[in-house]
């Protein structure tokens, strides 16, 4: 699948993969969130694998993070939407 890239001022978002923090995302979602409290960084990685996924950069730091389980013709579902990562994990 091509990746997709949009910007807004001084925030992009695009659906590479590879530029995601996974380690960001995980302690966000295992530590922080309270649909996903304790979920192990092996399950963060596979519904992140079968997704399509988001993230948003701001300075080129992540941001957000977002993911759509779906078929890419009728069916889409957003799931596991996190705004402002960087900040929440620092008011820890």
């Amino acid at each position: 699948m091509k990746i997709q890239s949009w910007k807004n001022g001084e925030f992009v978002c695009n659906t590479d993969k590879s530029k995601l923090r996974t380690d960001l995302i995980h302690q966000f979602l295992s530590e922080r969130s309270y649909w996903a409290k304790g979920r192990t960084m092996d399950k963060v990685e596979r519904s992140m694998e079968h997704s399509l996924c988001f993230g948003v950069y701001q300075c080129e730091q992540q941001v957000a993070f977002g993911r759509v389980v779906t078929d890419f013709t009728v069916y889409a579902y957003l799931l596991g939407s996190t705004g402002n990562l960087v900040k929440s994990l620092q008011l820890a």
